[in-house]
């Protein structure tokens, strides 16, 4: 018998087992994690939600231009799903874009050194997103915090300058009534965090700009929502919690903004969604 006739059968078998495990490998669904506007799903017939589960051969019609979604597939990853100018339904694989993070740092984000550098590299963007307290803790065998030294934020609101304590004696908080106590502000300010070797002295004390940012506070119980199916789908697909971390501060950065990462860690610990 011709040899080649014995190979060639075999290779058809080995190529067409090798395109059915493509194709079984191949996305089907994407899962919805946030939905802005209003975006209604042919398959469902109803408008969708976050935790929904739609196949890309599912028509989708947005009420505005503005209007998106973002959903995941553990082969993909993240994307993004953005509405049309107009408004004919249009199937979910054709609208996928790229997930894509374009907010940079204030400064090289290096490997620190001193108890100072560490907590500069944690807030070395020009806008942060502060969970819950905001509870930053310190290496106060290296960078004390007993009285009279201190953290302060520093901000202007209508051209007056206002500075608060906001450390204690083993850290910092940046939550919302830290930072601003009750005044009611339609934009949040820019903030200087500083150092101060002794806060009751601001002229002649030995001083430390630790960061310069606007914060950020979001809607927690929203977020927490989006977090859970985000976090829900790497876990099924085998993420580690270093890896799903890495997914959820990519998440955040781009819809909100950059995470401080030990603030993030125990708001994900404290709200059940991670465990490290």
């Amino acid at each position: 018998m011709n040899p080649a006739k014995k190979i060639f059968p075999l290779a058809i078998v080995i190529f067409a087992v090798m395109n059915l495990d493509a194709l079984a490998q191949s996305p089907s669904t994407f899962t919805v994690i946030k939905v802005s506007g209003s975006v209604y799903s042919a398959a469902m017939n109803r408008t969708v939600k976050s935790g929904d589960e739609l196949a890309t051969s599912d028509k989708l019609k947005f009420n505005s231009e503005k209007a998106y979604m973002h959903v995941i597939n553990p082969a993909m990853g993240l994307k993004t799903v953005r509405g049309l100018s107009d408004d004919s339904p249009r199937e979910l694989m054709g609208l996928l874009q790229a997930f894509v993070n374009n907010k940079s740092p204030n400064s090289s984000r290096g490997t620190p050194s001193t108890a100072i550098e560490e907590i500069r590299h944690q807030l070395a963007y020009p806008a942060m997103l502060i969970l819950g307290d905001g509870r930053i803790k310190v290496d106060t065998e290296n960078l004390s915090l007993k009285s009279p030294a201190g953290i302060k934020a520093t901000y202007q609101i209508k051209g007056k300058e206002v500075d608060r304590l906001i450390s204690d004696d083993s850290g910092f908080n940046l939550g919302k009534n830290f930072v601003f106590d009750s005044v009611a502000l339609k934009q949040l300010p820019e903030i200087t965090v500083t150092y101060y070797e002794d806060v009751n002295d601001r002229f002649f004390s030995a001083i430390e700009l630790i960061g310069k940012f606007t914060p950020s506070y979001a809607n927690e119980e929203t977020l927490a929502r989006e977090l859970k199916v985000l976090i829900g789908i790497l876990q099924l697909a085998g993420g580690d919690a270093d890896s799903i971390e890495t997914h959820v501060v990519t998440y955040l950065t781009s819809e909100y903004e950059a995470p401080i990462q030990a603030n993030l860690r125990d708001w994900l610990a404290t709200n059940k969604l991670l465990t490290y």
